[in-house]
Order: C-alpha cells, then sequence, then structure tokens
C-alpha cells in the first residue's frame, strides 16, 4: 500500500465525514484512544489505511488487533467483553443510545481479547453524551491487549500512514504521539517541507519525537544503499532485506535545540542497520564519528586484511 500525503488523508476524512462537527468528534475520540494506545503498547501500535473498492477504511491496530475504525459516517470500536460482564448498566445504557450500534457481523468479537463491538455515529449526539461510557470500556480492551503483550503484525507496520497523525495534528492543535515502527537506535529517524526535531519523549532512554516524513525524504534522495559501506541489504539477504536501512542523524539529536529545523538532505543520511555494521560502528564513539572516518575505518582494515601473509 503506497503512503498517502497530507491532502489526501484530508479529503479521505471530509469523504468519510462531510459535516465538520462530526468529523471533530471523530478526529478527538481517534486522537485519544491513539494516546491511550501508545502509553499502555508504545510499540505495538499504527495507524493504517485499509482500502475497499467502495470505500476505504482508517485503523488504529494495537497488538494486532483493530480498536478504533472510521468508516463513512461512523466510527467501529472495540469494547473489552469481560468489562461490559462486569458493567451491566453500560450495557442497558448502550442498548438505548441513539449514537450507538451493536456490531453483528464485521468483526462482532475477537477471541484473543474477548471484545463485542459496535458502531458510534457522531452526527447523531455530543461526543460527551456517549464517548465516556465507551471510552472507559475501549480503553480497557487496548489495556488488555497491552498486559498481553500481543506484537504488532509486519504487514501492519508496512501499511503505517503518518500522514494520518500528522491531519491529526493541525486539526486539533494538539500533540499526537508517533508509533514506533521499527526497532531503532536512539539516534534513528522513525519512517515517515519543514521537519522539525527536539521534543522530549520517555522510551527506555531518553530519546526525541522524530518527523514522520523526514525518512522518506531522505532516502528518495539517497537511496536505501549505506552511505558509509556501498552495502545494499538486499544484495546480502535478499527480498527479505529490501528497503532495510536505518536513517543516521549527522547532527547527534541530544544536541538540538526544541523545534530545530532538519534538512532531510543535509542533516540525514542511510546507514547499515544490523549491529555491528556502520551505524552501531558510527555510534561507538562519543561525539559519533563521521561518515568520512567510517569509510576510512574500512578502507584501513580492507588494506590490513591484504597486507597479511
Amino acid at each position: 500500500m503506497s503512503a498517502k500525503s497530507l491532502s489526501e488523508i484530508k479529503q479521505l476524512f471530509e469523504k468519510l465525514f462531510p459535516e465538520q462537527t462530526p468529523r471533530l468528534r471523530c478526529l478527538s475520540l481517534f486522537a485519544e484512544s491513539i494516546t491511550y494506545a501508545h502509553h499502555h503498547a508504545p510499540d505495538e501500535w499504527v495507524v493504517r489505511l485499509h482500502p475497499h473498492t467502495n470505500r476505504s477504511e482508517i485503523r488504529l491496530i494495537v497488538g494486532g488487533l483493530i480498536s478504533i475504525q472510521v468508516w463513512r459516517g461512523k466510527v467501529w470500536i472495540a469494547l473489552d467483553a469481560k468489562e461490559l460482564e462486569a458493567t451491566p448498566q453500560s450495557v442497558l445504557f448502550l442498548n438505548k443510545a441513539q449514537s450507538w450500534q451493536w456490531d453483528a457481523e464485521n468483526h462482532s468479537v475477537f477471541k484473543h481479547i474477548p471484545s463485542r463491538s459496535g458502531y458510534y455515529f457522531p452526527d447523531k449526539s455530543p461526543l460527551e453524551e456517549l464517548w465516556p461510557v465507551v471510552r472507559e470500556l475501549n480503553f480497557s480492551f487496548v489495556k488488555r491487549i497491552g498486559k498481553s503483550k500481543r506484537k504488532l503484525r509486519p504487514w501492519s507496520r508496512a501499511a503505517y500512514q503518518p500522514a494520518v497523525l500528522e491531519f491529526l495534528r493541525q486539526e486539533l492543535k494538539q500533540s499526537i504521539p508517533e508509533p514506533r515502527t521499527d526497532l531503532s537506535l536512539p539516534e534513528e529517524i522513525s519512517e515517515g517541507k519543514v521537519f522539525y526535531e527536539g521534543t522530549r519523549k520517555q522510551i527506555s532512554v531518553n530519546a526525541y519525537e522524530r518527523s514522520p516524513i523526514a525518512r522518506r525524504v531522505c532516502l528518495e534522495h539517497y537511496g536505501t544503499r549505506c552511505t558509509a559501506c556501498a552495502q545494499d541489504m538486499s544484495e546480502t539477504y535478499g527480498a527479505v532485506a529490501a528497503g532495510l536501512i536505518h536513517i543516521h542523524h549527522l547532527k547527534p539529536l541530544s544536541e538540538l535545540q526544541e523545534g530545530y529545523e532538519v534538512n532531510p538532505i543535509e542533516d540525514l543520511c542511510p546507514v547499515c542497520p544490523i549491529c555491528p555494521n556502520c551505524h552501531a560502528v558510527i555510534h561507538r564513539s562519543t561525539p559519533p564519528y563521521t561518515i568520512e572516518e567510517v569509510k576510512d575505518f574500512l578502507e584501513k582494515h580492507r588494506k590490513d586484511k591484504k597486507e597479511l601473509p
């Protein structure tokens, strides 16, 4: 699936919800769900576009399961079945709500994490009338996924659509977290014209928020061959490694000021991703070795090997 531009995502949301008020209700609950998923499963969620012949859907996937799905005029939401059993008053409330309809056919239940699902119709009632009840049941479902340590499937990671998150940020004027779509080193730029770096966040180490688009622009310019050793991973491992490459920040992110304007061509470059290859070697020094220094290491080592008896 090809990545969509910001304008294409905007057009899609406007097609799904032509009226602004229902659209903003949808975007608000979608953004809140993303933030909660990021808190409980930071490495195992992604937003993706699921295309159909006659319609498209935008999904929040957590641990391989759909949590929220935006359809034309409605929002599909997975609820925690065990929590529903424990709170019959919630079931009674949803049964009576005009803006809620139980799902009977599409993805009505999940077996791995027990669920019961339904549709919210944002054009029928304000978000605050239904969302507090649905939110707790959906968040309980997401929390169970996080505790279960379920993994995101590779094809979901590959179908990540960063433009959805950027659209949410622009429309709602708020911060939206970015998924970790690979096992990157702390200095790597995640996949994704001005790019900003530098907002601190906490994962296992101090890191910095990455532009969702800078990687793509960098690779469009340089390609996926390592700038240090000229290796293309697919030439070593075959098609399974096609496109496998890290993006190195020539100036360490820890030295950047908040809101630093990144030039994907001048500030970034592709390097080998597999330890102990080029990216790991670069970061064996503080400050990191330069690309030219690593090239010199490689050349010197090749010459030394040739001179051995």
